[in-house]
């Protein structure tokens, strides 16, 4: 009977040694669990520190905005003010809300200064340069003088005449040549005026002379160039 006890004991001894080392296993895993816990606080604490670190790397870019936008803001009230455009003093009202108020202005338009300084697209560019302001009737109208890709702006001189010297010792040698593809409503003198051409390798801006002979002989341009032969 006692050996039977003691056989019994022994298998209960193995079987709490067992529960024993399943408990020590699970104290393993306990403490394994534990490692874990300490790991994900870390993983944690790491997350909060870089979070902080990112928050101040954000805070950093809305600040710089906050300033692109003000600066942007003032860049556009200039530019209105050149447009003639401006806000009469604002005007105090009521609460709305709570912290609050409303304000009114009035827009103030100068029309002669928006007409001086507002650009426009011509041929397909922005045109800056100064142009005239003037009232037609109840309307402000403005006008440009645009130079790019005007070629039908561009009058040609026809065959060039020697007409020889102007005089004894003047020391000037004339030459002369029509101007063609001249239109209506145009001035035409001031055309001959400022269309250039080139005479035996000199270049000339306008004609020395320009003479409108009318109908069959059209607008002509006159040249004196320096000439020792004719001294």
């Amino acid at each position: 009977m006692e050996a039977g006890e003691n056989s019994l004991r022994r298998e209960y001894g193995e079987v709490e040694a067992c529960d024993a080392g399943v408990c020590g296993g699970k104290s393993e895993v306990g403490g394994g669990a534990g490692r874990v816990d300490a790991s994900e606080g870390e993983a944690q604490s790491g997350v909060e520190g870089g979070a902080g670190a990112l928050g101040t790397r954000e805070g950093e870019p809305k600040s710089r905005n906050k300033e692109w936008r003000e600066e942007a803001d003032q860049h556009r009230m200039h530019e209105w003010n050149v447009m003639g455009l401006s806000w009469s003093p604002p005007e105090s009202h009521q609460c709305v809300r709570y912290g609050t108020r409303e304000y009114t202005a009035r827009l103030v338009s100068d029309m002669k200064e928006a007409c001086a300084h507002m650009p426009i697209i011509v041929n397909g560019a922005i045109v800056n340069t100064q142009h005239e302001c003037f009232t037609e009737g109840d309307m402000l109208v403005s006008r440009w003088d645009i130079e790019e890709r005007e070629a039908s702006c561009k009058p040609y001189w026809g065959n060039l005449y020697d007409k020889g010297c102007i005089g004894e010792g003047s020391g000037k040698h004339r030459f002369e040549a029509r101007l063609w593809d001249l239109h209506g409503g145009e001035d035409w003198m001031v055309m001959c005026e400022t269309t250039p051409t080139d005479i035996h390798g000199h270049h000339f801006d306008g004609p020395t002379h320009c003479d409108n002979r009318g109908v069959f002989y059209g607008m002509v341009g006159m040249w004196d160039v320096d000439d020792y032969q004719c001294r």
